[in-house]
Formats: C-alpha cells, structure tokens, sequence
C-alpha cells in the first residue's frame, strides 16, 4: 500500500499582537470553521469584512477577530 502523506501540524497563531494583520488561514484556524464557514458569515455581516486585501487574499486586525470570537455575537454565528 502507498504510504499516506504526513501533514505537518499547523502552528498556533500569535495573537500577542492586536494591530498585526491575520490572513484567511490564521483567521479560520482561531475561528475553528472552514473557508466556505467564513465566507457565509462575512456575506451575512456576521463576522467582520476584512480590513484590506494583499494582493487577493484578505487581511484582518488580529484585534478585530479576538474581539468578535470574545463577544455574544459569536454565539449567533454558530
């Protein structure tokens, strides 16, 4: 049999630095949801726009994500 491909463990995210932008990636692993996941929740106003794109891939204050997943709202997304 073939042996299976090992995926390496994601790293955690550093979240000790409120103004540091948070790629989709980061984002979605401290959410704990898929990309499709956050994708509804961003069309439905649910969870914040991203604050820019770098090239197309969207960017959010990594404050702005602790404070959603922190607040009551969170509990409407699920």
């Amino acid at each position: 049999p073939a042996a299976s491909p090992r995926r390496r463990p994601r790293a955690a995210v550093d979240t000790s630095h409120p103004d540091a932008l948070l790629h989709g990636d980061a984002v979605r692993q401290l959410a704990g949801v898929s990309a499709d996941t956050l994708r509804r929740w961003i069309a439905a106003g649910v969870f914040p726009a991203p604050l820019c794109r770098i090239g197309r891939r969207p960017r959010w204050h990594c404050g702005t994500v602790l404070d959603w997943l922190r607040s009551p709202r969170r509990q409407d997304a699920d």
